[in-house]
């Protein structure tokens, strides 16, 4: 088993445990994915996004971009393309996505 959740945990090929609500989002990079976490900092991990999307899908985390799965939480500020996340770090937001992660970012608000 590759990516799953055990609670509020996710477990990654039963090496890496992270709480799902410490998890800001994941940048994929070539065959890597960097897991940006709360507490954790940065975790290279060997998945693909589809693997953790198909997990953390009822969590919260949405496509921002082909290469980020944000978690909607950590979003703090969007501003024309771009979603500030907790850590004060900028993505871009494609066109295709902007409006659903928008939306998603006002339902966080309210």
């Amino acid at each position: 088993i590759g990516v799953r959740l055990v609670g509020s945990e996710m477990c990654i090929r039963d090496r890496y445990k992270e709480r799902v609500a410490d998890i800001m989002y994941f940048a994929r990079g070539g065959r890597r994915v960097t897991m940006y976490s709360r507490e954790s900092g940065e975790i290279e991990l060997y998945c693909s996004l589809v693997e953790i999307y198909r997990v953390l899908i009822t969590e919260g985390f949405h496509y921002i971009n082909q290469s980020v799965l944000i978690n909607i939480s950590y979003i703090t500020n969007i501003k024309k393309n771009l979603a500030k996340v907790g850590n004060g770090k900028y993505i871009e937001i494609s066109r295709n996505r902007r409006a659903l992660i928008i939306n998603k970012f006002c339902e966080t608000l309210k």
